[in-house]
Order: structure tokens, then C-alpha cells, then sequence
């Protein structure tokens, strides 16, 4: 069979996403002059993931196609081919079409501009302008005897508002005289109309503290100019004999009320006012005759009794005494019992962590004897100082024991003792986690097991074998195939052929499809 040669392609794609540096790629795309289709693409640069950091459009039919028709002759969407005469029978350019000798604009009345860049102008070698129509515009070009036939009767005709006169182009000449207070000069064909001085100096007057002054004639001039000294400050003294003062005009006299106090301004009326005391706040307050004594402005706080404990205000009591009886919500303390007063759920909770949460520990000193029918002990971890759980205790003898052990209340599953057999009965499989190991006269059973096998086992031709006796793994490897040693190997079917002899057969190269 002959071997064929694809390169990567597509009929739905443009640009390939991945395309190796080297490699080919072809869009058969139909081009819509966005999709990149109809060209061909050539990868080179560095790659990355496999793909090359360029692709390079290198050829395509949508190129072919501009390029299929004669020389010398412009056609619709194609490339311009010049002739053997490097020359083309005509140049559409946006609105003008350049054939023969003759620029022509194609949209109807458009006009021809001819536009020099910066400084630049229109050179035409000394040669005439001809068949120029009369200018209507401003701008219009004008021919030599209609601007001599304007300059003779064109003239510029000037007023003083009242009276008015025409100064003639061609023969007369208009003078620029200055008045009051104006000088008038004229210099390489410029006019120049400049104020006389005064006797006022050149600065700017008036401050924070001082007003300008001017003095103005009959033609609105400035003719002297000073200040005037204001008063800018307001003094102000407390009742401290400190001072201060306010700038006028941009100061801002404020009024600062301390604690309890509160200033409040409305209409130009400043109103001062105390305010109502809190816990939080400094202010006025009244006190209850029952709870409090008042003499002469000093307050004082009625004493009460607790028990035989008298409280003092003021005072710090750490001891009660005289107290029969303490109820404390639910709980009561009552000589030396501690009991609940709470008969709908009769619960009593020891909470060292205060959050009802399994936090803290409690503390038993001396001996505990629990009186009831279960012993319920909801804890994650069970410690236990003793180096010896007996259970049973108490048994006539072994057979009396028999059934003794540990079991899980809801999975049934349970480790109890045997007396007919003198051993321990597992209910369950035993799963050893990993790092654990059966052992016989010391030896694990899972080690034994490995060098039996690691025995057994020996390697061939294309396969290696492995074995860790840490890890206790054989590996089994079949070696990779190369030209000099036998080895598994796999063939992509996009280009090979394996017969039923394990023949392998390179039938195509192909860079498949995107």
C-alpha cells in the first residue's frame, strides 16, 4: 500500500488553535473576510503545550484567487497586476477614477481636492490655469481681469458711528490716528494702538486688613490708586482669663458645649441647656426619697439587709451568712444537698465549660458511688488510670463468665469470652489497618506471604519484575518495545495497519482534522 501525507486541515475553522512549530495547516473554510478560511498557515517560534508562538499565513486560495486575471487590466476584487509596461488601464480610488489623462470625481457634483501636507503647495511649473469660470465664492479662484476690473471700483468704506467715508484701494490711503490717552504707530504694515501711561503704579491694592482707594477721570482711567486700614479681628475672654480672637469676614465665632451640655443655634439665638443624665452620660438628675438621702446637695444610698448580712453601700461583702436556703433558678442548696426543683425533666447538669458544650472538667475528690440502673458515659474518649478493667467480677467461675466481654449496642458486633474453648470469640471479621500485621513466632503474616511469591516468580524475556520488601509489592512490568529489545508497543490507526501476523504497516502520516 502507498503511504499518503496529510497535513492538519479543516473545513470549519480558520487560524488552528495548536499548530507545532514546523508544522502545515489548511482552512478550506469558505472566506468571509473575518474567519480566516481558505489559506494556508505555517507554525514557527518557541512552543508551548505544543503550540508555536507564531502562525504565519504563508499562501491559500483566497491569494490564488486575486491573483487570476490579466495583466495591465484592473479587476473587481482582485490584486492590482501591473503589465509589461508596469502600467494599469485605470485607478478607482474612493470617489475618483483616474483613465488616460483625466482624474474624474464619481459622485455626483463632487469636488477634487488637492491637499499639500503641512506647509506644502500646489507647484504647477510655471504652467496656466485655464478655463477657470467667474467666482461666485469667497474662496473661488479668481482670474487677472476680473481682480483688476474689482481693484479699481472696490474700496473700504469706514465710520465713526455718525459720519462715514470710502477709502479707494487702488489710490487711497487710510490713516490710523490716536486720541485722548491713545498713541498710534505703524510698522512693517501693522497698525499698533497703545493706552498712555497715568500716574497710577502698576501693583494690586487692598488686603486683609486694608480696603483699596481709586480716583477715576472723565475717560474712565485710574489716575491714583491706595488703601485704606480696616479692623479684621474680634477679641474674646473666658471666664479663665484666657483669650482669643476671631478673624472677620472668614473666621468662625463657634460655641463648644462639655460634657452634659448642649448648645443649639436657630435665627442668630444661641441656646445653652443641661442634659438629662444616664448610665453612659454626665448631666442633671433628680434621686427617689426611698433610696437615697440628700443633705445639703450630697447624696447618700440606703443599706439593706441579706440574710444577717447587712450591704452597705459603698462596701465590698464577699460572705453571706444567715442564709437557710438558696434557689438558684432550678437548682436549690439546702444544708448538704444540691438538688433540682425542676420535676417535669428531674435533670441536674454539672457544666464546668458554662456553654453546654463538652468543654471543661469536673473534679470528684474521694470515693464515687453511683446508686441507679445504668451507668450512661456520653464522652468521645474513655481514659482509664487503672491497669486493669475487670468484668464479671464476682463470678462463681469460668463457666459462670462465659459471655464477659465488649460489644457494639447497635452493630451487634462483639469480642466475649469463651470458658468451653478458654478463648475469645470475635463475632466480626478483624480488619487490620494499614500499618499493622498478623504475626506467628514474630514474623508478620503478609511478610511471609511476600517471600514466598518474590520465590516463586522469576522474570523473562520483556518482563521486569519488582519487589519491595518494605513496601511488601512484586511489581510485574512488561519492558516498552524499542529497535533493540521486545517490548509492548501500540500503533495510532491513523498510521498503521497491524495484520493478523502482528505485521505493522505505515499507511498514512496524517495531521489530522481542527
Amino acid at each position: 500500500m502507498a503511504s499518503i501525507i496529510r497535513i492538519k486541515r479543516s473545513a470549519t475553522s480558520g487560524n488552528p488553535t495548536t499548530l507545532a512549530s514546523g508544522e502545515l495547516a489548511y482552512s478550506s473554510l469558505a472566506d468571509n473576510g473575518s474567519n480566516g478560511g481558505d489559506r494556508l498557515y505555517f507554525g514557527h517560534g518557541t512552543e508551548t503545550g505544543g503550540n508555536a508562538a507564531n502562525h504565519e499565513i504563508v499562501g491559500g486560495k483566497f491569494f490564488t484567487d486575486q491573483l487570476d486575471h490579466a495583466k495591465g487590466t484592473l479587476t473587481a476584487s482582485s490584486a492590482l497586476l501591473v503589465d509589461a509596461n508596469k502600467k494599469i488601464n485605470e485607478l478607482l480610488v474612493d470617489n475618483l477614477t483616474i483613465d488616460g489623462n483625466t482624474i474624474t470625481a464619481t459622485d455626483t457634483n463632487g469636488d477634487i481636492f488637492l491637499e499639500p501636507n503641512g506647509t506644502g503647495s500646489v507647484v504647477l511649473n510655471f504652467n496656466k490655469i485655464e478655463d477657470l469660470a467667474t467666482p461666485v465664492d469667497s474662496a473661488d479662484a479668481a482670474t487677472k481681469g476680473y481682480v483688476d476690473s474689482y481693484n479699481a471700483a472696490t474700496g473700504l468704506r469706514i465710520s465713526d458711528g455718525a459720519d462715514s467715508d470710502l477709502v479707494l484701494i487702488a489710490s487711497d490711503t487710510l490713516i490710523v490716528a490716536g486720541g485722548i490717552g491713545l498713541t498710534s504707530s505703524v510698522t512693517n504694515n501693522q497698525v499698533s494702538i497703545a493706552l498712555d501711561n497715568t500716574a497710577v503704579t502698576a501693583g494690586s491694592y487692598g488686603t486683609a486688613t486694608a480696603i483699596p482707594a481709586f480716583t477715576v477721570d472723565d475717560q474712565g482711567r485710574l489716575t491714583s490708586a491706595g488703601t485704606n486700614a480696616i479692623s479684621t479681628t474680634l477679641n474674646l475672654t473666658g471666664d479663665s482669663a484666657s483669650s482669643g480672637s476671631v478673624a472677620l469676614g472668614s473666621g468662625t465665632l463657634a460655641f463648644k458645649g462639655m460634657e452634659g451640655i448642649d448648645i443649639t443655634t436657630s435665627g442668630g439665638i444661641v441656646t445653652v441647656g443641661a442634659e438629662v443624665a444616664t448610665d453612659t452620660n454626665l448631666g442633671v438628675a433628680r434621686f427617689d426619697a426611698t433610696d437615697f438621702g440628700n443633705s445639703n446637695g450630697a447624696i447618700t444610698v440606703a443599706a439593706s439587709t441579706l440574710g444577717s448580712t447587712n450591704l452597705n453601700p459603698g462596701a465590698t461583702v464577699t460572705d453571706l451568712a444567715g442564709l437557710t436556703q438558696l434557689d438558684v433558678d432550678n437548682v436549690r442548696v439546702n444544708g448538704n444537698v444540691i438538688s433540682t426543683t425542676d420535676s417535669a425533666n428531674g435533670y441536674m447538669w454539672i457544666d464546668p465549660g458554662n456553654n453546654m458544650e463538652v468543654t471543661g472538667k469536673v473534679i470528684i475528690r474521694g470515693d464515687l458511688q453511683v446508686d441507679g440502673t445504668q451507668t450512661i458515659i456520653n464522652s468521645t474518649d474513655l481514659s482509664i488510670t487503672d491497669k486493669l478493667v475487670i468484668v464479671a467480677q464476682g463470678s462463681a467461675d469460668s463457666a459462670a463468665a462465659t459471655g464477659a466481654g465488649i460489644q457494639v449496642d447497635t452493630a451487634g458486633a462483639s469480642i466475649k469470652y469463651n470458658s468451653s474453648t478458654a478463648a475469645w470469640d470475635f463475632n466480626r471479621h478483624v480488619n487490620l489497618l494499614t500499618g499493622n500485621d498478623f504475626k506467628i513466632d514474630g514474623i508478620g503474616f503478609d511478610e511471609r506471604i511476600d517471600d514466598r511469591m518474590n520465590n516463586l516468580l522469576l522474570a523473562g524475556e520483556a518482563i521486569d519484575l519488582t519487589y519491595n520488601d518494605g513496601a511488601g509489592t512484586l511489581t510485574v512490568t512488561a519492558e516498552i518495545a524499542s529497535s533493540s529489545n521486545l517490548g509492548v508497543a501500540k500503533f495510532n490507526a491513523d498510521y498503521f495497519t497491524v495484520d493478523g501476523a502482528g505485521d505493522v504497516i505505515i499507511h498514512e502520516v496524517n495531521g489530522g482534522t481542527y
